[in-house]
């Protein structure tokens, strides 16, 4: 029953921030991801419920680099080695959404995301803009960092460390 009130909560809020969710809404990304600070939330049911579609890879990424996710990450998320799993205390949200041109760059809300962005921007579609996230203990700077979350196609997607798969 934990699993199912679980995943209703997460379409509730996916869902819920499509109206407000234009890909650069950090405010609609940030109640994505309160869902995983809730007491008793289903880590898994939540990460499942950001698991991009076929269709998303060519939405976010350019021509081959596509692919290369797929393959890159399909085996992850079936392993369920894409758990988000903040700790209790780390109930704090900080997220920064970087346009792909940011990322490029370096610059901007990028500063806020790992450096990998930079070397693999190019293989990034041009509109797409990417969350990073830091799950943090109140008063904390360090914690749990997530990057690649991204609003495509009208839903929340998680794509990451993108570079990992789309070294060059």
């Amino acid at each position: 029953m934990k699993s199912v009130c679980a995943l209703m909560m997460a379409a509730a809020c996916i869902g819920g921030c499509k109206k407000g969710g234009s890909a650069g809404n950090t405010a609609a990304a940030k109640d994505v991801m309160v869902a995983f600070t809730k007491p008793g939330a289903d880590h898994a049911a939540l990460s499942a419920a950001l698991r991009p579609k076929a269709e998303d890879y060519a939405a976010v990424f350019v021509g081959d680099a596509a692919t290369k996710m797929k393959a890159g990450l399909e085996p992850l998320w079936d392993g369920g080695k894409l758990t988000l799993k903040p700790s209790a205390e780390q109930t704090e949200i900080a997220i920064a959404g970087a346009p792909q041109p940011e990322l490029a760059k370096g610059d901007g809300n990028a500063v806020n995301c790992p450096g990998g962005y930079k070397g693999i921007a190019a293989s990034i579609q041009p509109s797409v803009v990417v969350h990073c996230v830091r799950f943090v203990k109140p008063g904390q700077k360090g914690g749990l960092h997530v990057d690649g979350l991204v609003y495509v196609n009208d839903h929340w997607a998680l794509f990451p460390k993108p570079w990992r798969f789309l070294k060059q």
